[in-house]
């Protein structure tokens, strides 16, 4: 109450609501009508929902002012009820809502921690589909679990597998909530066959059909599968397509059948050209190395031709000549190492995370080693004979990217030498076919593309840098080129429709007085476009045009380049939309601009705990690097993370992870590769203040193929803080270079004791204590 001085005096009165409990009965579910209120009733929001629940005329009334992206989350929960093993019961309710949605209606036991919930009638899902008019939902489950406390849960989140997800935030109401005791109905459903998935194996693989395959039955539960369970004609030394059949029956003779295809293939690997010239068409002489005397000898031989290295101070001596298309090497003298004699190449481009495959054909006139070798890290040793072969070698290529890498075929002093002549031909260098396992890892990737004219026409090559800062997208450059065209920011893939108008908006300024052109160029090359002059106020534009044309797509195109008096400098972008408008009113939810906010980043999402303790983290994307600001730290390990989901795994390969990241205060972080069965292969990193590249190389031998990588940045140890971490680069790759196994270090066994005194020699452990404790557990050697 506050008085005409502004006085204000607060106090608090509480009201306290009791239920009878003689009132609530003794039925399963208690205040199933809603009779008593919300007595007995609870609600729970979590995962970002928000919502209110209300008795009104005895029926339950639950708003869902937010929904969670998860299914479960508000849930409205009953009493605990004792289940009871085997024992089957029929769930009856009548609900209704203002707008059309589904619901998911789960049995089980509610957890404090992992793994949160029990549930009761596993694969038995429920999902409803209500209506603006009251229905009545019933069904039934067979207790199978050991006796048991449970609730029955009506789950108001995102709930897919119904009549769609439009419709979430709305009102549900439910009345007359009931469990009774029953019988079950006749077992008519087939067991369900879960993991039995399309493959795609190596040749050489190793292929259980049985792992990762589940089979799990409503009445019989588990079903254990044996080799009699399916009929497989797989080879995997073999590429090709083959089957594997599932066959399942349960208790009742109901049967399940599910069919696969295997296909086994070889890796694909396509040809670099980064080798010039391998077949030794267009090389007539192989040139000496070069070296610059002034610093360490270093090699500074010409990038891209065939060049040689003969240590003639260490006794060597060979000479190289090209004959019939092919590098002839008569080695008369081997040296004292193997690089005493080498032929080489610079120039070659690697790209950390590539897996590659250099491959030859060679001879000898007197059979002997030789070793390949790309980089200082990679390389084979290869046993040469008489007749000309074909040899190869796969490596993954660890280090920063580089196109100045070396190729050599040392020729000198190896375990199996001799002076001869050797022939090599046909030497290409090439890549694995394989996607890439992490989206933007670069943090370049924002949606939109930049280009510039990178010839020059007597006024110059533009030099240009883009990216967003501080949420904006900023272009700078220093000139204009000699065109309109000669700088642009675009995106591709817009969609266009015939007899449609569309309006581009969008916020921008420049540093100088210019011109740009916002262009809509559709797949046929017809243009739609108007010239804006821009000011340096920050100022919304609009271009809005008839599309006319007969292409389904088309680019949107900012040109930056010559136009009018414009001068060189910066521009500055915002809130770009492409929306299509009707009666000169936008159509709601149609606007194609990816990222048009640039606030995005792309392929990365984050979680924070929402639960006290609270954790908080925002992330952004600015010229190539991904801020992370973990503002709380939440209760756990896991209360802030930053991760992707869905990507690729293949059991039995080896995984690599490198990225470069600081922290504006030393702590730790955790690494965590999650397979989509639940495996965890983890690793914890120590943050500084300075950049630094960290990696983490593991065996994945789970049987998923699909998984989580999972950077936790919540309360690790006393060491974990809040703090903005940067990260620079992040890869995830299959390495397929040899492990070393890691060296356990033996350690002494030294007992301790606990509540006693323990004295141990070589031969014996003494332990004396006075009493006999109550718990077990008081006294003790470990």
């Amino acid at each position: 109450i506050t008085d005409q001085a502004g006085n204000k005096k607060e106090e608090t009165r509480y009201v306290y609501v009791e239920v009878d409990p003689n009132l609530i009965g003794d039925e399963i579910v208690q205040n199933g009508d809603f009779s008593l209120g919300n007595a007995v009733w609870n609600v729970t929001d979590g995962e970002g929902s928000s919502s209110t629940f209300a008795v009104t005329d005895e029926v339950g009334v639950l708003t869902v002012l937010s929904p969670s992206w998860a299914a479960w989350a508000p849930r409205l929960e009953s009493n605990v009820i004792e289940f009871e093993n085997g024992v089957t019961y029929e769930i009856t309710f009548d609900a209704k809502a203002d707008a059309v949605r589904s619901i998911n209606v789960q049995v089980g036991q509610l957890l404090s921690g992992a793994p949160w919930f029990v549930d009761y009638k596993p694969g038995q899902p429920q999902v409803f589909d209500l209506s603006t008019d009251w229905q009545t939902f019933t069904f039934k489950f067979t207790m199978n679990n050991a006796t048991g406390e449970g609730q029955l849960l009506f789950e108001n989140g995102t709930v897919n597998g119904g009549v769609g997800t439009d419709n979430l935030a709305t009102v549900i109401y439910y009345d007359n909530v009931s469990i009774v005791e029953s019988t079950p109905d006749p077992d008519t459903a087939a067991p369900i066959i879960s993991g039995a998935t399309d493959l795609v194996l190596e040749t050489g693989a190793v292929y259980d059909p049985l792992a990762g395959v589940t089979v799990f039955d409503v009445v019989d539960g588990n079903i254990v599968l044996d080799s009699s369970n399916y009929v497989s004609d797989v080879d995997t030394s073999t590429p090709g397509e083959y089957t594997v059949t599932y066959t399942v029956s349960d208790v009742a003779g109901n049967i399940a059948t599910i069919t696969i295809n295997v296909t086994v293939v070889s890796l694909v690997f396509n040809n670099t050209d980064d080798i010039t010239d391998g077949t030794f068409v267009t090389t007539t002489t192989i040139v000496p190395e070069v070296q610059d005397e002034l610093n360490g000898y270093a090699d500074i031989t010409d990038p891209e031709i065939w060049y040689y290295y003969v240590a003639g101070w260490d006794g060597a001596a060979a000479t190289f000549s090209v004959i019939g298309e092919a590098a002839v090497i008569e080695v008369t003298a081997v040296g004292g190492a193997d690089w005493s004699v080498m032929l080489k190449q610079r120039g070659i481009e690697l790209v950390a995370g590539e897996t590659y495959k250099l491959t030859f054909t060679a001879s000898s006139t007197v059979a002997r080693d030789i070793i390949a070798k790309v980089s200082d890290n990679h390389a084979q040793t290869f046993a040469l004979t008489t007749d000309a072969a074909t040899y190869s070698f796969i490596f993954t290529y660890e280090g920063d990217y580089t196109d100045n890498e070396r190729l050599m075929f040392m020729l000198g002093n190896m375990t199996n030498y001799v002076a001869s002549t050797i022939t090599i031909d046909d030497v290409e260098l090439s890549i694995l076919q394989q996607d890439e396992l992490v989206v933007n890892g670069d943090f370049n990737v924002d949606g939109w593309s930049v280009w510039s004219q990178d010839w020059d026409q007597g006024t110059g090559i533009p030099s240009v840098t883009a990216g967003i800062v501080n949420g904006e997208y900023v272009v700078t450059t220093d000139l204009l080129g000699d065109a309109n065209w000669a700088i642009q920011l675009f995106q591709e893939g817009l969609v266009l429709e015939a007899g449609k108008t569309y309006r581009v908006t969008f916020d921008a300024m420049a540093d100088t007085t210019r011109s740009i052109n916002v262009k809509l160029i559709d797949g046929n090359g017809a243009e739609s476009f108007t010239t804006i002059a821009l000011t340096a106020t920050m100022d919304t534009y609009t271009f809005e045009f008839l599309y006319e044309g007969t292409s389904t797509t088309g680019k949107l195109d900012f040109e930056l380049g010559l136009i009018a008096d414009s001068v060189a400098g910066t521009v500055t972008f915002d809130n770009i939309k492409f929306e299509e408008v009707e009666s000169e009113a936008v159509v709601p939810a149609t606007d194609q601009v990816v990222n048009g906010t640039f606030d995005k980043v792309i392929g990365w999402s984050t979680w924070a705990q929402d639960w006290e303790p609270v954790a908080g983290v925002t992330i952004s994307q600015e010229l190539g690097q991904l801020l992370v600001d973990v503002t709380a730290l939440g209760g756990a390990n896991w209360g802030v993370q930053l991760f992707q989901e869905n990507v690729t795994l293949i059991e039995g390969a080896t995984y690599t992870l490198t990225f470069v990241a600081k922290a504006s205060v030393a702590r730790d972080m955790n690494f965590v590769l999650i397979d989509g069965n639940g495996a965890e292969f983890r690793e914890t990193f120590n943050l500084t203040d300075e950049f630094v590249v960290y990696t983490f190389t593991f065996l994945y031998d789970g049987t998923s193929t699909v998984g989580k990588l999972d950077f936790e940045l919540g309360n690790i140890s006393a060491a974990s803080v809040p703090a903005l971490i940067t990260f620079e680069e992040v890869n995830f790759f299959r390495n397929f270079n040899p492990q070393e196994e890691p060296v356990v270090e033996p350690t002494e066994e030294v007992w301790t004791g606990y509540g006693m005194t323990l004295v141990e020699t070589e031969t014996e452990i003494t332990i004396t204590y006075a009493d006999t404790p109550e718990q077990w557990w008081t006294i003790n050697a470990q």
